[in-house]
């Protein structure tokens, strides 16, 4: 059973049909800003970013040197380079080194966009989100509450840093601007950072790269930065905390993966395709170190069916993105069915194993595997 065949012309009405799809990217922005601007989170919003699911997906980008443990949540390109509107914030953590996540999102027509970014302190889960106060002498304004919150983003970008790392960085710029008068630090530097790390992951970023994890090549301590690709604002950043009052995490939502999925019509929630589960139904339900990217047709993810047949074929060698080889049939479709491309998507393991949970012990299985169930329902080895 094929998975592609070349796809045919498309027609006057369906081209007017796939502009009718297209997002207010107005909408879109403007209902983003309320989203970053406010000063209370879900904990359970945020837990659901960082599930794969159809359309989205996390994965850690780097980590970070905290000599310190004081840290720094600013705009890199921007405020942090020029030592401005930098607050630091009033709680410390212990130093050391930390791993840095992002959840992103994905439509076709916004393409991906990087939705949170966290920091993550702590291998327990968190339970709840407060807005992180910086210190008084470093915060950027006042206001009859107290301390204003947050930080200003002009490159729409933002980073974690430790307070000593931030100021290596800016001795470095200081340096690279005395040595390169004419030349911008991004355009001219870092911009081919951001080049070599979508060229090295580009199934999870746009081209020209949206994460880096960059060393200070004269001090070796690490800083992080990332872009959400939707525009300026002025960004939050919220302490979570376990189940026993402690700190595990520090999250600076950037984008409301919501909005992306839904083309910023939050008045009747439309996707691309109607999936039978929704991004907030799917679970992490088991651990897999191998590539995890399979096929699958609509029968499973929109019509609900169950998996009937899949196999497993050696993918590619170079291939772009990361393939398990594993492809999922509800058993029924037809040969003009699934040559559609329209018909079949690109999708996590997880993802699938929440459609049908009877693949899971199947998926250890080698290359040139195939199984099918039997008139009881249950998978039988093929080959």
């Amino acid at each position: 059973m094929g998975l592609f065949s070349k796809k045919k012309n498309k027609t006057a009405e369906e081209v007017r049909q796939d502009q009718a799809k297209e997002p207010d990217l107005q909408a879109m922005f403007a209902e983003n800003l309320k989203y970053i601007s406010q000063t209370k989170l879900s904990a359970k919003d945020i837990e659901r970013q960082f599930v794969k699911s159809q359309t989205r997906f996390y994965l850690t980008v780097g980590n970070i040197d905290c000599p310190t443990g004081e840290i720094i949540v600013s705009d890199p390109l921007c405020y942090l380079a020029a030592g401005d509107l930098c607050p630091r914030l009033a709680i410390k953590i212990p130093p050391g080194c930390y791993p840095v996540d992002v959840s992103l999102c994905r439509n076709p027509y916004v393409g991906i966009r990087m939705c949170t970014a966290r920091l993550k302190i702590k291998d327990t889960k968190a339970l709840s989100y407060v807005c992180a106060e910086p210190t008084s002498e470093s915060a950027i304004g006042k206001c009859t509450e107290g301390d204003l919150t947050g930080f200003p983003v002009d490159a729409g970008m933002m980073s974690f840093c430790d307070s000593q790392v931030a100021e290596e960085y800016r001795i470095f710029l200081d340096n690279w601007h005395g040595n390169n008068p004419d030349k911008n630090h991004y355009d001219d530097y870092f911009a081919d950072y951001f080049e070599k790390s979508a060229e090295a992951l580009p199934a999870y970023q746009r081209d020209g790269g949206d994460f880096i994890e960059w060393a200070n090549p004269d001090t070796g301590h690490r800083m992080v930065m990332i872009g959400s690709g939707f525009g300026d604002g002025f960004y939050q950043s919220y302490w979570g905390y376990d189940d026993s009052g402690e700190i595990c995490e520090l999250i600076v939502p950037m984008i409301n993966p919501d909005i992306i999925e839904y083309g910023g019509n939050t008045g009747s929630k439309t996707q691309m395709k109607n999936f039978a589960k929704k991004a907030g139904e799917i679970e992490n339900l088991f651990h897999w170190d191998e590539p995890e990217g399979c096929f699958a047709t609509d029968r499973i993810v929109v019509d609900g069916a169950k998996v009937g047949y899949m196999y497993r074929e050696k993918p590619d060698a170079g291939s772009e993105n990361p393939d398990s080889g594993w492809r999922f049939f509800a058993g029924d479709e037809s040969d003009d069915y699934a040559n559609d491309p329209n018909n079949v998507g690109i999708y996590a393991l997880n993802t699938i194993a929440n459609y049908d949970p009877d693949i899971i012990p199947l998926l250890d299985s080698p290359y040139g595997t195939a199984f099918g169930r039997d008139e009881n329902g249950v998978f039988k080895k093929e080959r």
